[in-house]
């Protein structure tokens, strides 16, 4: 799996990817990348995401620093393969001036 720079992950923006943010809804509700989904990793994240995206998807994760790992495996066992994760979250996202939505 790889971790994308801000750069590159935007640069997925708008194409064929799906965004998958897997913080808790209380952090999601502060500010998101446009387009993300949210299931928090603490939730029934294997059967949800099965739900919202197909195993042939490009899948881009936002996820809590070192919960990349623990999340990629648990949508293994949906079927679901993680194109990548933005490197240092959210909040890298947020530093670098990026567009975010409430």
């Amino acid at each position: 799996m790889k971790a994308f720079s801000v750069e590159e992950f935007g640069n997925w923006l708008g194409q064929e990817a799906a965004i998958l943010d897997t913080r808790e809804v209380d952090s999601f509700s502060q500010g998101f990348i446009p387009q993300s989904i949210n299931i928090p990793a603490s939730s029934k994240l294997q059967e949800y995401a099965s739900l919202f995206f197909k195993k042939d998807d490009v899948l881009l994760l936002v996820a809590n620093d070192g919960e990349e790992e623990a999340v990629a495996e648990e949508l293994g066992k949906a079927g679901l393969k993680l194109k990548g994760f933005l490197q240092g979250g959210f909040p890298a996202w947020q530093q670098a001036g990026a567009d975010i939505d409430m």
